[in-house]
């Protein structure tokens, strides 16, 4: 039986800031929040109540007005949330991130966006992941092939919304992050594509250790949490994490259909 490890432990987070269109203060606080390695965690709450500048502040994106404490993948990173020079290192190898507009890189190709992550690590094999990852994301044909694959060579201004999302979410997890931070990560994805995506992301979960954390308004992403989190808003200006609900996870997952993915190891986000 494994025993659960924390991977994000926070205490008494606070964030303000002012809207620059309206001059209005809007206030998020968080009192203790525990996400443990191999969760699937999802933040849920209407529209305004800082789903995604939770989510920013927990992937380092963004620093806190204040905080007691924050750990994140076993390191106190407290004293850090404000120092980019410590951050950047922690985020490049074991922070995966997939806003909701994925930011290809243009005169990158498809291969060469998710090889990306790899090589900025000082990965020059970066081939068989990269492969691997794109089949997993890709949509397949009547032939069995997947849609990413062949579009491996393709820009990104080639791609649908839909393409550009996957191959997000692809570079996103190519170096084997221990977390991965995703918003909106099945926004522009139609249904079966959005089954398949979840499933490969849960597949990822199980068989390399990745802890997800997802801001989504999605309902088909709900069978795929272990972690539910809600954040409400309490006034005007002011949310707050209203609850954070655990459920026994599934000893397979949701929907499961794809083979096992092979020659992945995991150690802490970084692959030996």
């Amino acid at each position: 039986m494994q025993l659960s490890e924390p991977i994000i432990q926070l205490k008494n987070l606070m964030h303000e800031h002012r809207n620059p269109y309206t001059d209005t203060l809007f206030r998020v606080e968080i009192d203790e929040l525990t996400i443990e390695r191999g969760d699937f965690a999802i933040v849920e709450g209407a529209n305004g109540s800082g789903k995604s500048t939770f989510q920013n502040i927990l992937a380092t994106l963004l620093q806190p007005t204040a905080v007691t404490e924050y750990h994140l993948l076993g390191m106190n990173l407290t004293a850090e949330l404000g120092s980019e020079r410590s951050l950047g290192h922690i985020r490049r190898r074991l922070i995966g991130c997939a806003p909701q507009q994925p930011e290809l890189l243009p005169a990158l190709t498809v291969e060469e966006n998710v090889a990306l992550p790899l090589r900025l690590n000082g990965r020059t094999a970066t081939t068989a992941r990269v492969q691997q990852i794109l089949e997993g994301f890709g949509c397949r044909d009547a032939a069995g092939r997947s849609d990413l694959v062949r579009l491996a060579r393709h820009r990104p201004h080639q791609l649908s919304g839909g393409q550009a999302q996957r191959v997000g979410l692809a570079r996103a997890v190519a170096h084997w992050p221990g977390i991965l931070f995703c918003d909106e990560a099945t926004s522009n994805l139609d249904p079966l594509t959005k089954k398949s995506t979840l499933r490969f992301l849960d597949q990822l979960r199980r068989e390399e250790n990745l802890t997800i954390v997802m801001v989504t308004h999605d309902a088909a992403v709900a069978p795929f949490a272990t972690v539910r989190i809600q954040l409400e808003l309490q006034a005007e200006g002011f949310s707050r994490l209203s609850r954070c609900h655990r459920r026994p996870q599934p000893s397979v997952s949701p929907f499961a259909d794809r083979s096992t993915i092979t020659n992945t190891p995991h150690n802490n986000g970084v692959q030996p």
